[in-house]
């Protein structure tokens, strides 16, 4: 008889064990995966906050072409203000051009990074009867720098029966960098100002 009290006691004292470890466990296994989900927080957090913001004004820079390509940002850093920018297509029959392309328009900037189109669509393809188009994104890798690529590209004719021809000038680099203040009416005109070409030699 004593055997088995000893042995239901024991039993007793082994389930209070067990619930006792399990009520002492949850609540820091709780805690660790909120703590878990916290320093993923924060982490996420950080990445924002380490995002380049550029300075307001007038930025020109130099692409690998040798090419000048120049634009605005404002908007504390939000909104790039379409610029200039030159460039150099190659044609098959007629060899190469270099133009340069005076763009309107604005185009967000979002954790540091843009993407600048003249005559292509948002959603892809260009806009029906451009002569020219160009895309060229770009990322701010400090407030004040900021690198990128150009890819465009140009019909034109190739004096054969009134023939035209794709002229590609794709695979092009550029670096830019923040060169001074600019004033709220110059960056309104160049926002509204209509597009325009010009053959440079």
């Amino acid at each position: 008889m004593l055997r088995k009290i000893s042995i239901l006691l024991i039993s007793i004292l082994f389930v209070a064990l067990v619930i006792l470890v399990v009520v002492e466990m949850t609540p820091q296994k709780v805690r660790s995966k909120n703590d878990h989900s916290v320093s993923a927080s924060l982490a996420l957090a950080s990445i924002y906050d380490d995002a380049v913001v550029p300075e307001d004004g007038q930025w020109q820079g130099t692409t690998s072409q040798g090419k000048s390509i120049s634009f605005y940002v404002a908007d504390s850093g939000m909104t790039l203000v379409a610029g200039y920018y030159e460039i150099t297509y190659t044609c098959p029959s007629s060899g190469s051009h270099s133009w340069g392309h005076g763009t309107g328009g604005e185009f967000s900037i979002e954790d540091g990074s843009f993407v600048w189109l003249y005559n292509v669509n948002p959603e892809g393809g260009i806009v029906p009867g451009s002569t020219f188009f160009g895309k060229i994104p770009g990322s701010f890798t400090s407030a004040t720098t900021c690198e990128g690529k150009l890819n465009g590209g140009m019909g034109a004719f190739t004096g054969t029966k009134l023939r035209t021809e794709a002229c590609p000038g794709f695979g092009i680099t550029w670096k830019a960098k923040w060169v001074s203040p600019a004033s709220a009416s110059e960056i309104e005109e160049v926002m509204g100002r209509e597009s325009y070409n010009h053959r440079i030699e």
